[in-house]
């Protein structure tokens, strides 16, 4: 069949009424005005009383009423009632009058209430899916029956797709429209939340700023008294007569020796309150210059008797406080003696090792060793695993707060007991000169 003769099918009004329709949908991509479109231009060319447009939805939505001509003929039907309509609840073809329709068949109740005499339904279908169907009520007679159906079917593919694109669209643009309130509700939230934190941020570092201040004042304080009652016990003791009951000397001694442990005490709490400063200098100091004033101060104190002392011959320069990163190794090389044991032959290795990423220091020894339970906790606050030997449990959490201040981290290494043990730290802050221009 040639395209001329396809042509000739359709009557004149019919093609002129199918190029209005598929202008008016190349201007839209709104489902409402295309419905309104369409059931405009047909109620007029049909003579139809009411024409509706339902969008086809799955089940269990019920099929949306997109636009009916005249606007005030939409409430002719409830939502249930044009769900009725979708040919998933009628199937087949319906009958033209409704008074032909059997008494009870889903849609007599609704078109006799409604006052419909006849009806004309036809589906829009897009890539056979179905889209949306076509409700003609109140047709004026059989005789337009044939012109309809011939211009609808001229319709029927152009306009199921652009249906079915405008849904597609809306639905689109709904979805964008949701995230977008989502997103905007969350950034909003995560603002609250940002300030909230700041602003507790703030208090906290006032409120630990004023704790720091305060137990700084107080450790300050108490210094002073402590010499004087040390001083004074001394004083008291030298003038007593050497025959004096051996009862009084102990206590005179255990006094001092608490005096000097709780001078020891504020002296670490001091040093511990001022890691968190800023550093008093920038200076580059040489890995093995550090390491030796913490030797030289533990000489001094007769601390590394007997000790084999191993340092590296090479390290990198180190820029920070001086005083803080000597008590570093201060401590570790002191915790280290402290806990040699028995071990006949005591030995302390102090290393360098150098990665592609990092590097890292190692105070390694032979002595007592730490078991894997204790291994997470001796960096804590008064954490001693030897409450009978000297010291206050702090110096390893005085390592930990300077070595988390020059951003590294700080392990313990330890086969068990009597297996010696190996502290592993880095000092990545410390490795970097910021005075330095460029």
């Amino acid at each position: 069949m040639s395209s001329t003769d396809n042509h000739q099918q359709y009557s004149p009004s019919a093609q002129l009424m199918a190029i209005e329709v598929i202008s008016e949908l190349l201007l839209s991509t709104s489902p409402h005005k295309l419905g309104e479109a369409l059931t405009a231009h047909l109620r007029e060319l049909t003579g139809a009383r009411t024409v509706m447009v339902l969008a086809h939805r799955p089940e269990p939505d019920l099929d949306e009423l997109l636009y009916a001509s005249p606007q005030r003929r939409s409430r002719l039907f409830s939502s249930a009632e044009l769900n009725l309509f979708c040919r998933d609840k009628t199937p087949g073809e319906l009958s033209f009058l409704a008074e032909e329709l059997s008494a009870d068949h889903p849609l007599q109740a609704p078109l006799l209430r409604a006052g419909v005499r006849s009806m004309a339904r036809y589906p829009l279908r897009a890539g056979g899916e179905m889209v949306a169907q076509l409700l003609l009520f109140d047709l004026p007679g059989l005789e337009r029956i044939a012109e309809t159906s011939q211009i609808i079917n001229l319709l029927a593919a152009p306009i199921s797709l652009a249906l079915k694109n405008a849904l597609a669209f809306r639905l689109i643009e709904k979805q964008a429209q949701e995230l977008e309130l989502r997103v905007e509700e969350r950034t909003a939230e995560l603002r609250q939340s940002e300030h909230q934190l700041k602003q507790q941020k703030t208090r906290l570092e006032q409120r630990n700023r004023v704790l720091r201040q305060f137990n700084y004042a107080v450790s300050h304080e108490l210094k002073t008294p402590l010499v004087s009652i040390e001083s004074s016990l001394g004083l008291i003791q030298s003038t007593l007569p050497q025959t004096m009951d051996s009862e009084l000397t102990r206590a005179f001694g255990y006094a001092r020796h608490a005096a000097r442990q709780m001078n020891r005490l504020l002296e670490s709490l001091l040093l511990m309150f001022r890691i968190d400063t800023e550093d008093t200098g920038a200076e580059g100091t040489p890995f093995r210059v550090l390491v030796q004033d913490a030797v030289d101060q533990l000489t001094k104190g007769n601390k590394l008797k007997g000790i084999k002392l191993t340092i590296a011959a090479e390290g990198p320069v180190l820029f920070g406080d001086r005083d803080k990163l000597v008590q570093i190794w201060l401590h570790l090389i002191d915790n280290a003696a402290k806990y040699m044991g028995d071990q006949k032959h005591p030995a302390i290795d102090i290393r360098v090792e150098r990665t592609d990423h990092e590097v890292l220091f190692l105070v390694r020894d032979n002595g007592m060793g730490i078991e894997k339970p204790y291994q997470g906790k001796i960096f804590g606050l008064f954490d001693q695993l030897d409450k009978t030997a000297d010291g206050m449990g702090l110096g390893l959490t005085l390592v930990k707060r300077i070595v988390d201040y020059y951003g590294g981290t700080i392990r313990v290494e330890s086969a068990g007991a009597n297996q010696g043990s190996c502290f592993c730290f880095t000092l990545p802050d410390a490795l970097i000169n910021k005075d330095r221009t460029t």
